[in-house]
């Protein structure tokens, strides 16, 4: 039998907060987007360029970083459709 603390303690009502995945989710597909589609190379790329404009953001707009997912993946399909390492597709 496992113990199980009472949630009448207010540092643990904080900590039993759900979490519903959705901001990972958006977080994960923008980045592997953002490097480029079955590119593993292209995906650590576009992770590390995620992190260092969300921590720019976070730092001195700090209100505006709940959207840099959805501007950073606009911006960058608008100049590089295929991603950062995508390679051009010829069209027949």
């Amino acid at each position: 039998m496992y113990y199980r603390p009472p949630l009448d303690v207010p540092a643990l009502q904080v900590l039993a907060v759900e979490f519903s995945g959705a901001d990972a989710t958006v977080t994960s597909f923008v980045i592997v987007v953002l490097g480029s589609l079955g590119n593993p190379l292209g995906t650590a790329l576009g992770g590390v360029v995620y992190g260092v404009c969300y921590m720019l953001v976070q730092t001195y707009l700090s209100s505006w970083a709940d959207l840099l997912p959805y501007v950073l993946l606009i911006f960058i399909l608008l100049l590089r459709p295929s991603g950062l390492l995508g390679r051009q597709v010829r069209v027949a």
